[in-house]
């Protein structure tokens, strides 16, 4: 009914941060963040459960496009823990970045759990697969570490073929 619109209403009002650390992203990664932080710390005070996986997402790219990748890494494990107690766990794109880091990190057993586990959840009927360009520059990165540096190119190349088909 209408009450639930009002709450809805002022959850919005209650997270500016996501909108404004979003508006920042491409230009300030380290400012996004900081935002992400207060919000996520504002929807736990508030008690507003379903900003927190949003904000840990949020926080899992943003730490990721600063470099601090221990941060990105544990808002993943934070946000997966939320995200699979509310079971909806497909969002590939903050997986993949968490695999590209450790690919990095030089991580590699971990690398090829996760890399093995997204490629599994994307073969599904009706998977998501919005996270598949970071998805793909990650088994581009173990493909050219394993020698196939053919294979590699040709994922970049097929993920750059995405991005031109969506107008990225």
């Amino acid at each position: 009914g209408l009450g639930g619109i009002g709450a809805l209403d002022e959850a919005q009002r209650a997270t500016p941060h996501l909108y404004a650390g979003m508006s920042l992203w491409p230009i300030d990664p380290l400012a996004s963040a900081a935002l992400f932080r207060e919000g996520l710390r504002r929807a736990e005070q508030l008690g507003i459960g379903w900003a927190l996986p949003v904000y840990l997402q949020a926080l899992v790219s943003a730490t990721f496009d600063s470099g601090d990748w221990d941060a990105c890494i544990t808002h993943y494990d934070t946000a997966r823990v939320l995200l699979l107690d509310m079971g909806d766990l497909d969002e590939l794109s903050m997986e993949a970045l968490v695999g590209v880091a450790r690919f990095f990190r030089n991580e590699l057993p971990a690398t090829r759990d996760s890399l093995a586990r997204m490629l599994a959840s994307m073969a599904r009927p009706q998977a998501r697969i919005g996270g598949e360009i970071y998805v793909r520059w990650l088994e581009a990165l173990v493909a050219a570490h394993d020698g196939h540096r053919r294979d590699a190119a040709e994922l970049l190349i097929g993920a750059g073929e995405v991005c031109e088909a969506v107008d990225v």
